[in-house]
């Protein structure tokens, strides 16, 4: 899990992830699957290390399975910020709506970015 100010370093920083992670990398053949959300959560520093709690963070795991190897996964709150879609724009990622989960009793639209 990482931490970004600004959510659109969160998507380069996915972007740049899945294109090193891409299955045909002969440095590695390991692929990822990447959640993104936006919102406020509890951080608290256990052992000299950083962990995340609180419905945002849950959200994130919820969707996970939905990103699929070398796609990322974000809830449509995450796509509000101009930055976040200029990027998208900028590197010729389009955002493709997914059947929604149920999320405290309603449904959310969630998106998956195709990179590799």
């Amino acid at each position: 899990m990482a931490a970004f100010s600004d959510s659109r370093d969160a998507l380069a920083a996915a972007v740049e992830l899945q294109e090193y992670f891409n299955g045909k990398n002969p440095a590695t053949r390991l692929r990822l699957r990447v959640t993104l959300n936006t919102g406020s959560c509890l951080a608290v520093n256990l052992n000299s290390s950083i962990d995340y709690f609180g419905n945002t963070v849950n959200l994130g795991a919820k969707i996970q399975a939905m990103a699929r190897q070398g796609r990322s996964a974000s809830p449509r709150i995450f796509y509000r910020s101009e930055s976040v879609r200029d990027y998208l724009k900028q590197k010729g990622l389009k955002p493709e709506k997914l059947d929604s989960p149920k999320w405290s009793g309603k449904t959310l639209p969630v998106y998956r970015v195709d990179v590799a």
